[in-house]
């Protein structure tokens, strides 16, 4: 139907849009309205309440290059509550280990990597999934 055309198709109605609403042919430049993708996602990430749960899936995902392969085979993060960041560990020997040598310096690594308002300190506990 020649009638059903949307009006804001029509040069007529462009023009008269344009004096109406005062427009101007000037468009901002791509590069003004862009932005790159690490700094998008963030954003959309807390507008969904997801910003918590994604740094942690980075740091789980990260964890192996932060500490090194060897304390990452005998060490992994677990739950963080109140900024305190729970590494579970394989047995008593690297509990000892890693509290007397290795704690400060994990915590400074993941301070680093995330900012140190996300974790303050860290807590090393057994691996209570070890007897599955």
């Amino acid at each position: 139907m020649k009638g059903s055309r949307n009006r804001h198709n029509r040069p007529r109605y462009r023009e008269i849009d344009r004096e109406r609403f005062h427009l101007t042919d000037e468009r901002p430049s791509l590069s003004d309205r862009t932005m790159p993708l690490n700094q998008i996602v963030p954003k959309i990430l807390k507008g969904f309440g997801l910003e918590q749960e994604h740094w942690e899936q980075q740091l789980m995902e990260e964890w192996p290059l932060l500490v090194g392969p060897q304390i990452s085979r005998h060490a992994r993060p677990g739950k963080i509550e109140r900024k305190i960041l729970t590494v579970y560990v394989t047995s008593s020997a690297w509990l000892q280990e890693l509290t007397s040598f290795g704690q400060r310096e994990i915590l400074k690594k993941v301070q680093d990597k995330f900012g140190a308002n996300r974790i303050r300190t860290i807590r090393l506990r057994l691996d209570p999934d070890l007897g599955r």
